[in-house]
């Protein structure tokens, strides 16, 4: 899964993906020391499946995409301010 931070000039904090069936997000990919800066991206190495990503920015503003499929080749999504929750 490829995020790219398309949030203008806002800093992605958080990244959370997990598989849809799960009730919790899990841990954040970034780490506490990491941030996603406006146009760069992360990979997050999961398993063909269906999942659940988040995001959220430096002023705890929260961006989803619920039902992502992941195939053979991956997932790309780049959150904008109007995938804001």
């Amino acid at each position: 899964v490829r995020i790219t931070n398309g949030l203008g000039s806002y800093e992605i904090w958080f990244v959370y993906v997990s598989s849809s069936d799960m009730t919790e997000w899990g841990d954040d990919w970034l780490g506490s020391t990491r941030i996603l800066s406006p146009g760069n991206t992360i990979t997050v190495n999961v398993a063909p499946g269906t999942y659940d990503i988040m995001v959220e920015d430096e002023d705890g503003d929260t961006y989803s995409n619920y039902g992502a499929e992941v195939g053979p080749s991956g997932y790309s999504w780049t959150p904008t301010l109007s995938d804001m929750d």
